[in-house]
C-alpha cells in the first residue's frame, strides 16, 4: 500500500508537472495568439500604409506632370518676357524715330486740312470764274450785237447821206429808257435794240427810233413826206416771265399845192414774243 501510495504520489506529482507544463504551454499559446493578432493588425496597418503610399506615389506622379506643365508654361512665359523685353528695348531705341514719325503724321494731317480748305476755296473760285465766263460770253454777244448795229448804222449812214442830198429836211429821233437790276452801265445811255432784246440784266427796256424826211416841200405836185418808225419793248420784271415786242411802221405822204394830202402807202409790222 505504501508503494502504491508512493506511485500515486509520483503520478500525482507528474500530473501536476504536466499540468503546469500545459498551463505554461497555454500561456505561451495565448501569448502567441496575442502576438499573432498584433502581427495581423500590424500587417493590416502596413496594407493601409501601403495603399496610402501608392496613392501618394500616384499623386506625386500627377504633381510631377503638373509641375512639368507649369515648368513648360513658365518657360513660355520666360520666352514671351524675353521677347517683350527685346521689343521694349527696340521701341526704346527707336523712340525718337517714332516721335519724329508722329510729328510727320501730325504735319500731314494738318496739311490735309489745309488742302481741304484750299479745295473748297478753289471750288468757290471756280464758281466765280464760271460766272465771270458766263458774263464775259454775254458781254461778247452784246459787243457783237453792238458791232453789227454799228455796221448797220454805217450802211444806213451811207444811205442817209445819199438821201440827204436829195432831201430838204431830215430828222432822226431816238428815245430810250433802261432799268437795270443793280448798277447802271454806260451802254444804257444809248441803248440799242439788240441789247434790249438779249441782255438779261435789263429789267425793263424801251426804245423808239423815228426818221422823218421831206422831199421838195415847195413843189406844186411833188412834195413828199416819209416816216419810218421802230418801237422795241423788253420787260423782265418777273423771275420766270419775260415779254418782248418789236413793232415797225412806215408811211409815205404826197402833198399837192392845194394842200390836199393823199396817202400813197402805209406799211407796218409788229412782232412780239413772251
Amino acid at each position: 500500500m505504501a508503494s502504491q501510495a508512493q506511485v500515486l504520489e509520483d503520478q500525482f506529482s507528474r500530473g501536476e508537472i504536466l499540468f503546469k507544463q500545459l498551463e505554461q504551454r497555454r500561456t505561451q499559446v495565448a501569448f502567441g495568439e496575442k502576438k499573432l493578432a498584433a502581427v495581423e493588425s500590424r500587417l493590416a496597418d502596413i496594407k493601409v500604409a501601403t495603399a496610402e503610399l501608392d496613392k501618394n506615389i500616384e499623386a506625386m506622379t500627377k504633381r510631377e506632370e503638373i509641375i512639368a506643365a507649369v515648368k513648360a508654361e513658365l518657360e513660355q512665359v520666360h520666352q514671351i518676357g524675353a521677347k517683350a523685353k527685346a521689343d521694349l528695348t527696340h521701341i526704346t531705341q527707336h523712340r525718337e524715330d517714332v516721335t519724329n514719325l508722329k510729328l510727320t503724321v501730325d504735319a500731314l494731317l494738318s496739311r490735309i486740312g489745309e488742302t481741304d480748305e484750299r479745295m473748297q476755296s478753289i471750288d468757290s473760285q471756280r464758281k466765280v470764274v464760271d460766272e465771270v465766263n458766263t458774263k464775259a460770253n454775254t458781254i461778247l454777244h452784246l459787243l457783237d450785237d453792238v458791232r453789227i448795229g454799228l455796221e448797220t448804222l454805217g450802211e444806213q449812214k451811207a444811205v442817209v447821206d445819199h438821201a440827204v442830198e436829195q432831201v430838204n429836211k431830215l430828222e432822226f429821233t431816238l428815245e430810250d429808257e433802261a432799268r437795270r437790276k443793280g448798277g447802271g452801265k454806260l451802254a444804257d445811255v444809248f441803248l440799242s435794240t439788240g441789247l434790249a432784246l438779249v441782255d438779261p440784266g435789263l429789267s425793263r427796256g424801251s426804245i423808239v427810233q423815228r426818221l422823218d424826211a421831206e422831199l421838195a416841200p415847195g413843189s406844186r405836185a411833188a412834195a413828199f413826206r416819209a416816216r419810218a418808225e421802230r418801237r422795241v419793248n423788253a420787260d423782265r420784271s418777273f423771275e420766270n416771265f419775260a415779254q418782248f415786242t418789236d413793232q415797225r411802221s412806215g408811211s409815205l405822204r404826197w402833198r399837192l399845192r392845194a394842200y390836199q394830202v393823199y396817202p400813197i402807202s402805209t406799211r407796218s409790222c409788229a412782232a412780239s414774243t413772251s
